[in-house]
């Protein structure tokens, strides 16, 4: 065998050993947060929605920006974080055919919500530390979950491992109803990829979602059923379990009853696409 020949063989053999190596490398995903540190993120989602009501149909299209921050508060014994929540601005652009405005939502900032979370990221407890009235077609804005965090699982994985996650969540719809959401997830570790500074590592994940939820408002009773897909890619820091930036998408198609004044039932559509940063200080 030429001596070439042998060289070029064990080059490839070592590259295909450290790729192997690599894969091999596990990792352990957890939140760890620096006390009295504030976190601050900007979401940026635009929603496409259509609903028929009375036979006519209305098509929405909004933009919302919603900068956030999370100041870990206490950190517990077993590993879990009271953070607390507020917002430092929300925008919402509105175009249908009845309006098309932008509304700035001065009354939801520094409004708090006191989180208790897991080290892995499950949401143990939650408190509104400062109520905020929203209404109309600012509610959905105003309520949003702003923190929004991943569930990691509980043992160390490698690169291109799987992991399930159930999700839910409850929305305070006012008038003394709610809306649950229920994610089903399943999230893939990609590698490594560097960003901003960071050493990151970048998972995608996808899911279902079912909505339910049942409120009153005007006197009318509303029934919510709806369900759709979610998909998104994020790049986290390990130092801190953060995502350091992230691109989502989800689609649903649902179903309002309402009852009182008027009997009807409303189907829509709605399609958003969200993308998330991590502002640094």
């Amino acid at each position: 065998m030429r001596k070439g020949t042998l060289t070029l063989l064990l080059v490839t053999a070592g590259a295909l050993g450290l790729q192997a190596a690599s894969a091999q490398e596990q990792y352990t995903l957890t939140y760890r947060f620096a006390k009295d540190h504030p976190y601050r993120f900007r979401d940026t989602t635009t929603v496409t929605s259509s609903q028929e009501m009375m036979g006519q149909e209305m098509k929405v299209a909004s933009t919302v920006v919603i900068t956030s921050r999370m100041i870990p508060a206490e950190a517990k014994a077993d590993g879990s974080t009271v953070v607390t929540v507020s917002a430092d601005g929300v925008m919402m652009k509105i175009k249908s055919p009845m309006q098309d405005t932008t509304l700035t939502l001065s009354n939801a900032v520094g409004k708090r919500t006191r989180l208790t979370l897991s080290k892995l990221g499950e949401t143990l407890a939650r408190e509104v530390v400062d109520t905020v009235k929203v209404t109309g077609m600012s509610m959905a804005a105003g309520r949003q979950d702003m923190l929004r965090l991943h569930v990691f699982p509980d043992h160390p994985v490698k690169v291109g491992e799987k992991w399930k996650t159930v999700k839910p969540d409850t929305t305070d719809m006012g008038g003394g109803g709610k809306m649950v959401t229920v994610s089903n997830g399943e999230s893939t570790l990609m590698g490594k990829e560097p960003h901003a500074g960071h050493e990151c590592l970048k998972i995608s994940y996808t899911g279902t979602l079912t909505l339910t939820g049942k409120w009153s408002m005007n006197g009318m009773e509303f029934f919510l059923e709806g369900g759709g897909k979610t998909s998104g890619t994020y790049l986290v820091d390990p130092a801190t379990g953060l995502p350091v930036i992230e691109d989502s998408r989800y689609d649903v198609e649902s179903t309002v009853a309402i009852t009182g004044q008027q009997n009807m039932t409303v189907p829509s559509s709605q399609s958003a696409v969200t993308h998330r940063m991590l502002l640094e200080d």
